[in-house]
């Protein structure tokens, strides 16, 4: 595994407030989760525990049982899943119009979107900051600048409700994690 203990730990992390958010509208109930760009599949361990059933999908999977699939063409029926959840890929994807269409289209009706997601840093300090801690935290692993394009690619809260406008998912934003992180709570109204 490639990952260092810091990415490790900040994946856990989110995945222990998704399933927060989760369990606070399902509880233990039996409901059946995508996960989006889950690349080593570690949602599906938590996920697991508490009786969901899981189908996690990344176009690169670094786990064989992670689905190979893509956020474009999902390769489910229409109104498959209850909950819909997606960690640090929100901002790769290159349509985003393309990929909520998709989601909603495998969402059931009254069903959740969970996307959490870096938000753009609204200055340079922070943004540097983010980039040393990166460094010193990777051991300086991260020569290849993907930290600097994941901020890059990064949305402010403005871009993104721009992208979310006039959709068929009801959502809000909530921010989390120091002010580094947004989660979109959305519904599926259709």
């Amino acid at each position: 595994m490639d990952l260092s203990r810091t990415e490790i730990w900040q994946i856990k992390l989110m995945n222990k407030y998704l399933l927060k958010q989760i369990k606070k509208r399902y509880n233990n109930k039996r409901i059946k989760i995508l996960d989006i760009g889950s690349g080593y599949g570690f949602l599906s361990g938590l996920v697991k525990k508490n009786k969901y059933d899981i189908t996690e999908i990344d176009i690169k999977p670094q786990n064989s049982k992670v689905i190979k699939a893509d956020v474009y063409k999902l390769p489910f029926r229409n109104n498959s899943f209850d909950v819909i959840t997606s960690k640090s890929s929100f901002c790769y994807w290159e349509d985003s119009d393309k990929a909520l269409y998709e989601i909603t289209r495998v969402l059931k009706p009254n069903g959740y979107l969970f996307i959490m997601d870096i938000k753009k840093p609204k200055n340079k300090l922070i943004k540097n900051f983010l980039l040393i801690m990166d460094r010193i935290f990777l051991g300086g692993k991260n020569k290849s600048g993907a930290m600097k394009d994941f901020l890059n690619r990064a949305y402010s809260l403005e871009e993104l409700n721009k992208v979310l406008k006039n959709k068929s998912i009801d959502y809000k934003i909530k921010i989390c994690y120091w002010g580094l992180y947004y989660l979109i709570i959305g519904e599926n109204k259709k």
